[in-house]
Protein backbone atom coordinates (compact mmCIF):
# COMPACT_ATOMS: atom_id res chain seq x y z
CA UNK A 1 0.00 0.00 0.00
CA UNK A 2 1.75 3.34 -0.76
CA UNK A 3 1.82 6.34 1.33
CA UNK A 4 -0.73 9.24 0.28
CA UNK A 5 2.18 11.70 0.99
CA UNK A 6 5.84 11.28 0.87
CA UNK A 7 7.84 10.42 3.91
CA UNK A 8 9.39 13.51 5.38
CA UNK A 9 13.01 13.03 6.75
CA UNK A 10 15.30 15.25 8.07
CA UNK A 11 18.61 15.79 10.08
CA UNK A 12 17.90 15.27 13.80
CA UNK A 13 20.92 17.26 16.18
CA UNK A 14 23.36 15.15 17.32
CA UNK A 15 23.68 15.68 21.03
CA UNK A 16 27.39 15.89 23.05
CA UNK A 17 27.53 11.50 24.13
CA UNK A 18 28.95 12.06 27.48
CA UNK A 19 26.53 15.05 29.38
CA UNK A 20 23.94 14.42 26.93
CA UNK A 21 23.06 18.17 26.31
CA UNK A 22 22.38 20.32 23.58
CA UNK A 23 25.72 22.16 23.22
CA UNK A 24 27.18 21.68 20.50
CA UNK A 25 29.65 19.03 19.17
CA UNK A 26 33.17 20.23 18.64
CA UNK A 27 35.17 16.97 19.42
CA UNK A 28 35.32 13.62 18.29
CA UNK A 29 37.88 10.96 20.39
CA UNK A 30 38.74 8.55 17.39
CA UNK A 31 39.72 5.98 20.41
CA UNK A 32 36.48 5.56 21.70
CA UNK A 33 34.11 7.03 18.85
CA UNK A 34 32.51 9.72 21.44
CA UNK A 35 31.44 12.97 20.17
CA UNK A 36 31.57 15.51 22.86
CA UNK A 37 31.21 19.14 23.49
CA UNK A 38 34.00 21.34 24.39
CA UNK A 39 33.78 21.11 28.13
CA UNK A 40 33.27 17.21 28.34
CA UNK A 41 36.62 17.16 26.03
CA UNK A 42 38.14 19.04 28.74
CA UNK A 43 36.80 17.85 32.01
CA UNK A 44 35.09 14.31 31.40
CA UNK A 45 36.83 12.58 28.82
CA UNK A 46 40.66 13.24 30.16
CA UNK A 47 39.34 11.32 33.81
CA UNK A 48 38.75 8.49 31.27
CA UNK A 49 41.44 5.22 32.28
CA UNK A 50 44.00 6.00 29.42
CA UNK A 51 42.80 8.69 27.82
CA UNK A 52 45.82 11.12 27.39
CA UNK A 53 46.28 8.24 25.10
CA UNK A 54 43.35 8.63 23.46
CA UNK A 55 43.29 10.66 19.67
CA UNK A 56 40.87 13.71 19.95
CA UNK A 57 40.08 15.63 16.85
CA UNK A 58 38.24 18.51 15.98
CA UNK A 59 34.65 17.50 14.31
CA UNK A 60 35.25 19.56 11.16
CA UNK A 61 38.49 16.91 10.29
CA UNK A 62 36.46 13.83 11.07
CA UNK A 63 36.62 13.16 7.40
CA UNK A 64 39.71 14.27 6.63
CA UNK A 65 41.32 11.86 9.71
CA UNK A 66 43.03 8.82 8.49
CA UNK A 67 44.02 6.17 11.36
CA UNK A 68 46.95 4.55 11.11
CA UNK A 69 46.07 0.63 10.62
CA UNK A 70 47.82 -1.71 13.47
CA UNK A 71 49.81 -4.54 11.67
CA UNK A 72 51.18 -5.91 14.48
CA UNK A 73 48.53 -8.88 15.92
CA UNK A 74 47.25 -9.81 12.51
CA UNK A 75 46.94 -13.88 12.81
CA UNK A 76 48.26 -16.32 11.14
CA UNK A 77 45.59 -18.39 9.04
CA UNK A 78 47.73 -21.60 8.91
CA UNK A 79 49.13 -21.18 11.88
CA UNK A 80 47.39 -19.41 14.88
CA UNK A 81 49.68 -18.95 17.52
CA UNK A 82 51.74 -16.42 14.82
CA UNK A 83 51.38 -12.74 13.98
CA UNK A 84 51.88 -12.46 10.34
CA UNK A 85 55.11 -10.06 10.19
CA UNK A 86 55.57 -9.80 5.64
CA UNK A 87 53.63 -9.94 3.14
CA UNK A 88 54.45 -12.46 -0.15
CA UNK A 89 53.82 -10.78 -3.45
CA UNK A 90 54.85 -13.85 -5.27
CA UNK A 91 51.45 -15.84 -3.17
CA UNK A 92 50.22 -12.51 -2.70
CA UNK A 93 49.37 -13.39 1.18
CA UNK A 94 50.18 -12.53 4.14
CA UNK A 95 53.59 -14.56 5.75
CA UNK A 96 54.48 -15.55 9.69
CA UNK A 97 57.96 -16.50 10.83
CA UNK A 98 56.55 -20.61 10.19
CA UNK A 99 55.18 -19.93 6.62
CA UNK A 100 58.02 -17.85 6.03
CA UNK A 101 60.74 -20.97 6.84
CA UNK A 102 58.47 -23.57 5.15
CA UNK A 103 57.33 -21.97 1.78
CA UNK A 104 58.34 -18.49 1.03
CA UNK A 105 62.12 -17.98 1.83
CA UNK A 106 63.12 -17.56 -2.03
CA UNK A 107 59.57 -15.22 -2.80
CA UNK A 108 59.20 -11.71 -3.50
CA UNK A 109 58.55 -10.54 -0.02
CA UNK A 110 57.85 -6.91 1.70
CA UNK A 111 56.37 -4.89 4.90
CA UNK A 112 52.78 -5.65 5.43
CA UNK A 113 52.37 -2.21 5.96
CA UNK A 114 54.08 -1.15 2.40
CA UNK A 115 52.32 -3.60 0.56
CA UNK A 116 49.08 -2.16 2.34
CA UNK A 117 49.77 1.46 1.01
CA UNK A 118 51.10 0.34 -2.23
CA UNK A 119 47.30 -1.71 -2.65
CA UNK A 120 45.52 1.69 -1.34
CA UNK A 121 47.19 3.89 -3.83
CA UNK A 122 46.59 1.51 -6.42
CA UNK A 123 42.95 1.58 -5.49
CA UNK A 124 42.50 5.56 -5.54
CA UNK A 125 44.16 5.90 -8.55
CA UNK A 126 41.73 3.69 -9.70
CA UNK A 127 38.95 5.28 -8.70
CA UNK A 128 40.27 8.57 -9.70
CA UNK A 129 40.47 6.74 -13.54
CA UNK A 130 37.28 5.52 -13.10
CA UNK A 131 35.59 9.02 -11.87
CA UNK A 132 37.66 10.79 -15.27
CA UNK A 133 35.96 8.02 -17.59
CA UNK A 134 32.42 8.22 -15.61
CA UNK A 135 33.24 11.99 -16.53
CA UNK A 136 34.43 11.18 -19.98
CA UNK A 137 31.15 8.65 -20.44
CA UNK A 138 28.40 11.94 -19.42
CA UNK A 139 29.71 14.03 -21.99
CA UNK A 140 29.53 11.42 -24.63
CA UNK A 141 25.70 10.29 -23.51
CA UNK A 142 25.26 13.86 -23.83
CA UNK A 143 26.71 14.21 -27.31
CA UNK A 144 24.79 10.91 -28.31
CA UNK A 145 21.62 12.18 -26.69
CA UNK A 146 21.79 15.73 -28.98
CA UNK A 147 22.71 13.69 -32.74
CA UNK A 148 19.61 11.40 -31.59
CA UNK A 149 17.13 14.80 -30.81
CA UNK A 150 18.60 16.14 -33.95
CA UNK A 151 18.12 12.74 -36.16
CA UNK A 152 14.49 12.37 -34.50
CA UNK A 153 13.88 16.23 -36.16
CA UNK A 154 14.94 14.95 -39.43
CA UNK A 155 12.71 11.90 -39.25
CA UNK A 156 9.68 14.05 -37.98
CA UNK A 157 10.59 16.75 -40.87
CA UNK A 158 11.18 13.87 -43.87
CA UNK A 159 7.96 12.21 -42.49
CA UNK A 160 5.82 15.71 -43.02
CA UNK A 161 7.24 16.13 -46.16
CA UNK A 162 6.09 12.67 -47.34
CA UNK A 163 2.29 13.12 -45.87
CA UNK A 164 2.37 16.26 -47.72
CA UNK A 165 3.54 14.74 -50.91
CA UNK A 166 1.05 11.95 -50.15
CA UNK A 167 -1.84 14.20 -50.82
CA UNK A 168 -1.77 15.68 -54.20
CA UNK A 169 -0.95 12.56 -55.47
CA UNK A 170 -3.58 10.91 -53.91
CA UNK A 171 -5.86 13.60 -55.28
CA UNK A 172 -4.25 12.95 -58.66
Amino acid sequence: MAFSQSVRKGQVPVNCNLCETDRPIKWKCVDCNILMCIRCNEQVHSKFKNAQEHKTIDIKDVGLYREETDFSNIKCIQHSSQSCCLFCKTCDCLVCPTCFSKDHKKHDLTEISEEYNAKIKRMREGHDEIKRNYAKSAIQKEQLQKLVNEENLKYSKVRKDISEHKKPLKNK
